[in-house]
């Protein structure tokens, strides 16, 4: 893992390879982008592979944007 700022969160954390069509059993494919480990995770929480295959990139950072706005107001809200 490397540091540095997550395109879709904008954080900075330790980035991990996300492959934009993951393994559905016919090889792994070669096109990937780097966001940190919570939106990772929370992507393939909320979506199988064979859903995240069938979602453009953009979808795929959208959804994680959408998730931090959320998560952003929800903090606000909670320290007043």
């Amino acid at each position: 893992m490397m540091e540095g700022h997550c395109i879709a969160c904008n954080k900075e954390y330790p980035l991990t390879k996300h492959h934009i069509a993951p393994n559905l059993g016919q090889g792994r494919s070669h096109e990937f982008i780097m966001i940190c480990k919570f939106c990772h995770r929370m992507l393939h929480h909320s979506f199988n592979n064979r859903e995240i295959t069938e979602m453009t990139v953009r979808e795929q950072l959208q959804f994680l944007r959408n998730w931090q706005a959320k998560k952003e107001k929800l903090r606000m809200r909670l320290k007043k």
